[in-house]
């Protein structure tokens, strides 16, 4: 090759480069072109994974079923919710009926003491049927806690391994 001439390349240098970029873009397209044939061969073979799998799918749950399958499941779900929803209900029911159980005994308890106390405050004697009647009330507070605690729901039904 020869050298720079002037600001210029020499004719020889650009023909070298000029032959360069042709030889690496045709390597280039080469590559292209291979490339574009592999995708080609991976579509196709991506289609026919498909197919076949759907074939597979078929063959081992035919569509009618896999429809009801998911008809069961969609069923299942909102009886599942409605449980729950139903079970929430009677959560709120069970407080508020057991809040009504122990707020009347207790607040007989509580004027009973009240009573006692005021008298002891003044110095006069407690009458022992005061204490005795608070004692009971305790006794009623105490077996109306065991009930709400222990007494199973008549209308609920069990698992045999679940019952209370």
């Amino acid at each position: 090759m020869q050298g720079v001439k002037g600001q210029g390349f020499t004719s020889d240098y650009s023909e070298a480069i000029a032959e360069h970029l042709a030889q690496q873009s045709e390597s280039t397209l080469q590559r292209a072109r291979e490339l574009g044939a592999l995708a080609n061969s991976l579509g196709v073979l991506s289609h026919e994974i498909v197919a076949i799998h759907a074939l597979a799918i078929n063959a081992i749950v035919p569509q009618g079923r896999v429809n009801e399958l998911a008809d069961s499941f969609e069923f299942l779900k909102l009886a599942l919710q409605t449980l729950e929803r139903e079970a929430r209900l009677r959560k709120v029911q069970l407080n508020r009926m057991a809040a009504h159980e122990l707020r009347t005994p207790l607040t007989t308890l509580r004027l009973s003491l009240q009573v006692g106390l005021g008298r002891l405050e003044k110095g006069e004697p407690v009458d022992p049927s005061t204490l005795q009647k608070a004692l009971a009330l305790v006794d009623k507070l105490a077996a109306k806690i065991s009930d709400l605690l222990t007494k199973p729901d008549d209308n609920l039904t069990y698992p045999p391994h679940a019952t209370p």
